[in-house]
């Protein structure tokens, strides 16, 4: 290789953050217009957090805040990180952790357990999704507020999340999906997610009311 061979200073492509778009969507969606996958667009960046270990999928990109992973993306996209904070719920996590240490000896269990859902597709509730947002949006993505597991609706449709594909009842994992598909796709069957059958609640159900009025993530 020539010594005078520079890397581009930018990625090729730098998708805009959706308004609400939790910063692992936006990372999928980054890898996806480069042509890559989530892995191969972070494989070189050791982490100090993980002793230097390269970055993994198995890293839960919303409630994990990654010096090394933030400043790349900053470096490479021109996206500030401020901007990326407000897209990470890593903030949310280190209160919850706080006041769940009052009274149980081990926060992060407790938090894991009560407050989210879980980032690997071995887990049974994994990520979720509104089938109707998906299928609305010109650019599918997911929704940070959709990462809490006390929210099992969506605030624009009054329809239950899903989180199993309909065809091959796969959790869903958008970090496995290949450079050429989509977020509205399952990562295993291809299965159009949009099309997935919605439930429906009542306009006046007390929970929804709740919710709507009160949730400001």
């Amino acid at each position: 290789m020539s010594d005078s061979f520079h890397y581009p200073k930018y990625w090729a492509e730098r998708p805009e953050p959706i308004e609400r778009e939790s910063i692992s969507s936006w990372m999928i969606r980054t890898a996806m217009a480069n042509l890559t996958t989530l892995s191969l667009l972070l494989r070189d960046i050791p982490i100090k957090k993980f002793r230097g270990k390269y970055f993994h999928t198995h890293i839960d990109l919303d409630f994990n805040w990654i010096p090394e992973i933030i400043q790349l993306s900053v470096e490479k996209t021109n996206i500030s990180e401020k901007k990326l904070r407000e897209m990470s719920l890593f903030d949310l996590k280190k209160e919850i952790k706080e006041l769940t240490r009052k009274k149980y000896d081990d926060g992060d269990t407790i938090f894991n357990l009560l407050w989210t859902t879980r980032w690997m597709t071995t887990h049974s509730t994994g990520l979720r999704f509104c089938p109707l947002c998906l299928k609305e949006n010109k650019t599918p993505y997911f929704r940070k507020i959709q990462r809490l597991r006390y929210i099992n609706f969506c605030l624009n449709h009054n329809c239950l999340l899903e989180n199993y594909c309909p065809e091959c009842n796969s959790t869903i994992g958008p970090y496995r999906l290949k450079w050429d598909s989509s977020l509205r796709n399952c990562y295993k069957c291809e299965t159009d997610l949009s099309k997935t059958e919605i439930k429906t609640i009542p306009r006046k159900d007390s929970i929804l009311f709740l919710i709507k009025n009160y949730n400001h993530t």
